[in-house]
This record gives C-alpha cells, structure tokens and sequence, in this order.
C-alpha cells in the first residue's frame, strides 16, 4: 500500500456551504471538513480512472488507506468499496456510501488520489431512494500546498434533485432535474476559463462560475451527512441499502500537469497563489 503524506485536516468549512439559495437544503455545519490533508505531492491521479476492482488492487472493505484514498479521520460513515452494485455500468465493484455510526450531521468523506491541475472529470453515480440522506461529489483546489478553495459541489439532494454549488459565493441552486433512484447514470464536469458545465446522464445541470482561485481542480471528494436512517430505517423505499454509489472515477489533468508527471513532480510547475 503506498504510503500518502498526510497534513493536519482543514476544519473550516467553504465559506457558504451552510447555506443554500433558497434555505431548502439541509443546514451543513463545522463538523464537515474540507480537506483530508492528502499532501499535493501524492499524486496518483491519472487519465485512466478508478474502478475499484481487484486488478487495480482494491479488496471489498473500509476504502481507507486503499490506492491513496483517505477518508475523515477516525473515518466517519461506512467508506467502502462493495460489489453487487453492477446493475447498469457493468462493473463489480464500486465505492459506497452508507450510514455510519456518528451523529447525524456529522459527515463521512472519502478522498480520492490527487490529481493536480485537472480540468475535466467524469463518474458514474448510484443514489437509492431512501429519502433521509444527502450525498455530493465536491473538487477542491490548492491554493498553496496545504489550503484548498472549492471548485465545485454538486449535491444529491434527499428529496429528489440535484443541486449545483456556486464556488464564488457558497449558495446552493436547485437545478430541478432530478437524479435516478437505484439507476446508475455519469455525472461529468468540464471547466472553460471561465464556467463549469455539469452534466448527468443525457440532462444538463446548467453552468456555474469557475472559482476566483482558478479554473482548476486537485481533489474529487465524495461524501454523505449521515442521515440515511431518518428517512424511515437503513432500508429504502425500494429495498435496497440506504447508500449512494460512486464508480469508475476518471479526472483528466490537463496537458502540462501530465508532461510535468513525466518528468516525476509538479514542484517547479504548480503556481502558487497569496
């Protein structure tokens, strides 16, 4: 297993990701944290992507410490990389999210493998119909080696739809297009320089600004509040586990973080911010 530098974790929270456009979704507090700490100089990113599978050297169990993911220390919600999930992407395995053992509220992250100066990134997502949790898949950026800035957040919210995070001022827009219960569909995000455009399975989210830190991301995040069981037990409404489901992650850097991968480190090519 490779060993990943690890920096303090970040606990202040992305300035607006407690508040929403509209008040409607859930109130996010100090017990979500921002970044893991995963060094920037633990690079595993690639343009080949994350299945979870065998072949890549993942085992069914906790996803921490697993290929370079970390996850909210002690890990908080169940992480794991599970099977039987397949239905529609045709893959054994893939990263789920389920009801933890912490306080409701209390978020259960999992982090994937650095991939630095990514512009465009692709996942297949799996929400249950459960009707209690929230689940996102939120990139963060740095803006020196050990403090990031959000770069986008896309929210599957509880009661149906999917929510799109402004990385400019934090709130929350409802996008009205709802997500597919127990159906897996792609969510995939693409910067320009100066909008991200979302789009899940054939429908468009719509647009948002890119961050006053970049047109850029370094970390893909995915992570779940916890609130699985408030909707009526561990079981949703369909049978299945309460659990969202992530599958075969694809971040693309873009050309000059990959030659800078060439050469074997991004430290003469990362700019740095104040």
């Amino acid at each position: 297993m490779q060993q990943v530098i690890k920096s303090a974790i970040a606990l202040a929270v992305v300035a607006g990701a407690a508040m929403s456009a509209n008040g409607a979704v859930k109130q996010f507090g100090a017990l979500e944290p921002t970044s893991l700490g995963g060094s920037r100089f633990a690079l595993r990113g690639t343009t080949d992507g994350i299945g979870f599978e065998a072949g890549e050297g993942y085992v069914q169990g906790d996803i921490t410490g697993q290929q370079g993911w970390l996850t909210t220390n002690p890990p908080n919600g169940r992480l794991e990389v599970r099977n039987g999930v397949n239905s529609g992407n045709g893959s054994a395995n893939a990263l789920r999210l389920s009801v933890g053992t912490q306080a409701q509220g209390t978020f259960g992250i999992a982090q994937a493998p650095l991939a630095l100066n990514s512009t465009s990134m692709s996942v297949d997502t799996r929400i249950d119909d459960n009707g209690g949790g929230n689940y996102f898949v939120r990139g963060l950026g740095f803006s020196t080696p050990t403090t990031t800035f959000l770069a986008f957040r896309v929210e599957f919210d509880y009661r149906g739809t999917i929510f799109l995070q402004s990385p400019i001022d934090g709130s929350f827009v409802d996008t009205l297009v709802p997500w597919a219960r127990n159906m897996y569909r792609p969510l995939t995000i693409s910067y320009t320089a100066t909008t991200i455009s979302y789009q899940y399975g054939t429908s468009s989210l719509g647009t948002t600004p890119v961050s006053l830190g970049g047109a850029f991301f370094d970390i893909v995040q995915f992570g779940h509040d916890n609130f699985q069981a408030f909707g009526g037990g561990p079981i949703s409404t369909g049978g299945d586990p309460a659990a969202g489901y992530f599958d075969n992650l694809i971040a693309i850097p873009t050309p000059g973080a990959l030659a800078l991968l060439g050469l074997g480190g991004l430290v003469a090519g990362r700019r740095r911010r104040a």
